[in-house]
């Protein structure tokens, strides 16, 4: 079977480097208010910002700092977006355009990333059907099959009752931004009355296939955000289609769109950071080449294993931010694109968009096209979790490789303390790290909290007009 290699874009170069300016530190006093030294960085026009990491959290800030400071976008890889990733893939007689890692959001659920996608940028998106199957290995009976809801009644009513309880439990506390972060998945379905033969074969295999570690590790997750994807929604308790969608050309056309915007920004694929110091009132960030880079202010936009290892030249400061990385752990997670149904269900008439094979210490999901987008319809596309199946798929077109979080409440912790240090020294945090739960619309929201200090009269931060809730 061909491959198809993710495609390279060359590095980019839309500005001239702007001479001057300080690095300031910024802390936020007790009152909320702006202190004297983060209102002079937001006053102080053509900063030179570092922006170190392009995946979509990195993007979005250069795009929203863009106008207002003449920032520098270095990327390690040859392609920026980081897990909005999309391939060409040619099956069934034409080219489709298919998502290798994040793919589905809604108005609902992801507000300020839907604003951006759909009206600021303006471009198209296509509605994702939504189902569920989940089954253990080896088995034909299906433990969940969410277009037969009640074909295993037991199951279903334990579905029932934990959608029933998550939205009384959460929603209205999420949707206010409260509610504690230090309950555990465990311990949150221990509370509940729901069979124990339930939990074990359907619910927690179910959720740890939606998050990634293993269903004895994803036990210790936060149960607010293990189970968010249920408190935000308001049609899975009737077993509806989740109101979701997915770019039509995929999330690579929204990296795209932004990237044709940026005027005041250089874009330099295939640099990798390997060492940040500071010199006086700058930063030297240094490539794996020798180059070195001057910036008056650096945003951190990568995820914490690799941002650890470059604050380590930052003395205390740096040691200080380490250690509230090592509270955030990450896994590695691979994913494919292939055309035979290695991960499907042996009946194809049980076959769902999103597809879940119970093999034991994993439960993995496999996402079919053919039943996401009418598109595609009843095509041989699949998208499949890799990282610990029995066997490989067949007919792979396309691989990807990312890091994971394991959404722990210590997780949590470290995103608060994260926050404490916004902009201190000069040093700034974005990523789906440094808030809630990871997803576009925590990745965007991040750029936009930096934005919100660093260029307050930014007019694309304004137009977004972003809609932040506190969600700690």
């Amino acid at each position: 079977m061909p491959s198809v290699e993710i495609p390279h874009a060359p590095g980019l170069s839309r500005r001239t480097l702007l001479k001057g300016g300080v690095a300031l530190g910024a802390t936020l006093t007790v009152a909320g208010t702006l202190s004297q030294d983060r209102r002079a960085v937001a006053a102080t026009p053509n900063l030179r910002v570092g922006v170190i990491g392009g995946g979509m959290a990195g993007l979005e800030t250069a795009w929203l700092l863009d106008g207002t400071h003449n920032v520098t976008l270095l990327e390690q890889d040859a392609v920026l977006g980081g897990h909005a990733q999309t391939v060409s893939v040619e099956v069934g007689g034409a080219t489709r355009q298919v998502d290798v890692g994040a793919q589905y959001f809604s108005q609902q659920t992801y507000p300020n990333f839907w604003k951006l996608v759909t009206s600021t940028l303006g471009v198209p998106v296509v509605k994702a059907n939504m189902s569920i199957a989940l089954w253990n290995h080896g088995a034909t009976a299906l433990e969940f099959f969410s277009p037969e809801p009640f074909g295993n009644l037991t199951n279903a009513l334990s579905m029932l009752a934990f959608t029933n309880a998550v939205q009384a439990d959460w929603a209205g506390l999420d949707r206010r931004g409260t509610g504690s972060w230090d309950v555990t998945l465990r311990d949150y379905l221990d509370s509940r009355l729901i069979a124990k033969s339930s939990k074990d074969r359907f619910l927690y295999p179910f959720l740890a296939a939606l998050n990634g570690a293993s269903t004895e590790e994803n036990k210790a997750v936060a149960a607010r955000g293990g189970v968010a994807f249920l408190a935000r929604p308001t049609t899975i308790i009737n077993y509806q289609p989740y109101p979701y969608h997915n770019v039509r050309d995929g999330l690579r056309a929204v990296a795209d769109a932004m990237l044709s915007q940026l005027t005041t920004t250089e874009v330099r694929t295939g640099t990798e950071i390997v060492g940040l110091a500071k010199a006086g009132a700058e930063f030297v960030a240094t490539d794996a080449s020798g180059r070195q880079y001057r910036f008056d202010q650096v945003v951190l936009a990568l995820p914490p294993v690799p941002a650890k290892r470059l604050v380590a030249g930052l003395g205390s400061g740096g040691a200080n931010i380490a250690t509230i990385y090592e509270r955030q752990p990450y896994f590695r997670a691979t994913t494919a694109v292939h055309t035979e149904p290695t991960y499907q269900h042996p009946n194809p008439s049980k076959w769902a968009s999103y597809n879940a094979r119970n093999d034991g210490e994993y439960c993995e999901a496999s996402m079919w096209y053919g039943a996401i987008q009418d598109q595609v319809a009843g095509l041989p596309i699949f998208k499949s979790w890799t990282t610990h199946r029995r066997e490989a798929p067949g007919g792979v077109l396309a691989t990807a490789e990312y890091w994971h979080p394991n959404i722990t409440p210590a997780f949590i912790g470290a995103q608060r303390s994260l926050d404490a240090l916004q902009g201190r020294d000069g040093i700034w945090f974005a990523g789906t790290h440094t808030y809630d739960v990871d997803s576009q619309e925590s990745a965007l929201v991040s750029a936009c909290r930096v934005a919100q200090r660093l260029a307050p009269d930014s007019t694309r931060l304004r137009a977004l007009a972003p809609k932040i809730k506190q969600v700690w």
